[in-house]
């Protein structure tokens, strides 16, 4: 299902090398690619990308293996695509219309994430397929663009607002999710880029004015340049979802947007806005998942440099690895989420980027007072040693995989 992402972004060979691995999946195999699919919402664009509806100069169409497990897969692809399609038709219905509501309540509207792609960037909504809808307002308007949007077709769900009240707790850089009351589409109206706590020095003031003036079903909104987008992109994909949540996206995005940015606008913004190496293992990961290097990590000197050849370059190496385990389904990657975000501060080194004790987690609401006593983390890691025990074959597997 990657090669496959990679190869409807017009990554050369992917679809060759997809072919190649079809070969050898057997029926639980194709179960498990199409149940991942269908999370990703991206059922149109894998079986588009299998019969190279737009293949690049050279390649062919996907090949089929026979087995029955492929041919139950395919037929099943054929059906859910077509839905898919129509979910990402309704999807830019629904955007349309909130665009409408708050446009007449005179507030300046921002696409940002997939909605900010789907249509300049992308060949349409069915190729960027998304779950949710985001868009960002100025802070002032924030509440007046929620009270738009509830008083027509939208209802914020009663467990958002006793978590985060009507207009969203503090601690939130958007308010409580808005759900469409007929095609079921969710939006979030953020009023900041991340959240309360980010490391990151972005002058979002700046970013309004720089914005670029579009037209999304008919009405006339903003976006973020391309540059800005990727930058956003890498560090929601590298920081808020710790190199691990929307992997797929990430990975087709990167591919997209790195041939459409200026390298050097985007490291010079990297870099003044103190995110490098967030940035820098974002676009590490995000090749590795499509098999395809950028080449953005190569062409400034401001970026960090992997260590080839010595100790640090195989201990990067294996992190690398791991990081990729840990983004896609049944990678082999432990569930200790102690694990996981302990080896995400040894890629990211946050005290040595001069994040000091900013964390993408102690952001959520749920967070902890303080940092937990050295009895207390002890007896916490040993909880989760009894929880993973039965793991145990999982756990010799990663750390295969991990050294390769």
């Amino acid at each position: 299902m990657l090669l496959l992402g990679a190869a409807s972004v017009g990554v050369p060979g992917a679809r060759e090398r997809a072919e190649w691995l079809a070969e050898g999946l057997g029926e639980k195999e194709w179960g498990e690619a199409l149940a991942w699919a269908r999370r990703l919402r991206a059922e149109g664009v894998l079986l588009r990308a299998m019969r190279g509806d737009a293949p690049t100069e050279g390649e062919r169409r996907f090949t089929w293996p026979g087995s029955a497990g492929a041919e139950a897969a395919h037929e099943r692809l054929t059906q859910l695509a077509m839905v898919a399609d129509f979910r990402q038709a309704r999807v830019r219905g629904t955007l349309a219309e909130a665009l409408r509501i708050l446009e007449a309540a005179s507030i300046p509207v921002m696409l940002l994430k997939g909605a900010a792609l789907a249509g300049f960037v992308y060949r349409g909504f069915p190729d960027r397929p998304m779950e949710d809808l985001d868009v960002l307002v100025q802070p002032g308007d924030a509440g007046r663009a929620f009270d738009a949007l509830v008083r027509e077709h939208w209802k914020a769900s009663d467990g958002d607002r006793a978590r985060n009240g009507d207009r969203g707790g503090a601690l939130h850089h958007h308010l409580p999710q808005l759900r469409h009351s007929e095609s079921g589409v969710v939006l979030e109206i953020h009023h900041s880029l991340f959240p309360v706590g980010h490391p990151f020095a972005w002058n979002e003031a700046e970013s309004w004015e720089r914005s670029s003036k579009v037209v999304e079903g008919g009405i006339s909104t903003r976006r973020l340049g391309n540059d800005e987008l990727l930058l956003h992109a890498a560090i929601h994909f590298g920081w808020s979802h710790e190199l691990r949540v929307g992997a797929w996206s990430w990975m087709r995005d990167l591919q997209v947007l790195s041939r459409v940015v200026d390298p050097d606008v985007f490291w010079r913004q990297a870099a003044d806005r103190n995110a490098l190496t967030v940035v820098t293992w974002a676009l590490r990961l995000g090749e590795m998942l499509a098999g395809a290097n950028t080449g953005l990590r190569e062409v400034h000197a401001g970026a960090p440099r992997e260590s080839a050849g010595t100790a640090r370059g195989r201990y990067e190496r294996a992190l690398a690895r791991h990081l990729f385990m840990d983004a896609v389904p049944n990678g082999a990657a432990p569930s200790s989420v102690w694990l996981r975000r302990r080896l995400w501060e040894k890629a990211i080194r946050p005290r040595e980027t001069g994040y000091g004790s900013s964390r993408p987690w102690t952001s959520l609401p749920s967070a902890p007072p303080g940092r937990p006593g050295g009895l207390q983390r002890a007896r916490g890691l040993a909880r989760s040693l009894l929880r993973e025990a039965p793991r145990a074959s999982s756990w010799m597997l990663w750390l295969r995989r991990l050294l390769g």
